[in-house]
């Protein structure tokens, strides 16, 4: 697929859920893969020689807000993703709409934003959701 071959509004919405699955997807679902197999601890060198590489897999600190927006990210994307597998002209229709949310959540993953948010905690005493 390039931007010659097709539509220049279809590619630039390609490459835009490309970007989204390259820098927001990939990382929480490599993170998944590594908490799912037990490698969090040792990480598996090689099934054949069962071998094991010295030290620690580190894995990503997140914080709740970051988690939750990570959430929300994967749960707007598979929409658009479902979506789009089931009717083109819904996927170009709602493109934007999904986006919008897509890039709302982004905002979310700031560390700023975190501790904005355990500062209002911290003096309204409320209990997070």
């Amino acid at each position: 697929m390039s931007s010659v071959t097709t539509d220049p509004r279809f590619f630039q919405r390609y490459e835009a859920v490309l970007e989204i699955f390259v820098d927001h997807i990939n990382p929480v679902i490599r993170d998944r893969n590594t908490l799912a197999h037990g490698q969090w601890v040792w990480k598996l060198k090689s099934r054949k020689y069962n071998e094991f590489l010295v030290g620690r897999v580190e894995l990503q600190r997140q914080n709740y807000k970051e988690l939750f927006a990570k959430a929300e990210i994967l749960k707007t994307f598979g929409l658009l993703i479902q979506t789009l597998a089931v009717s083109g002209p819904t996927f170009h229709r709602d493109f934007n709409a999904y986006s919008k949310k897509i890039l709302s959540a982004m905002d979310g993953t700031s560390a700023d934003d975190y501790y904005a948010y355990a500062k209002g905690l911290q003096v309204s005493r409320v209990v997070p959701s």
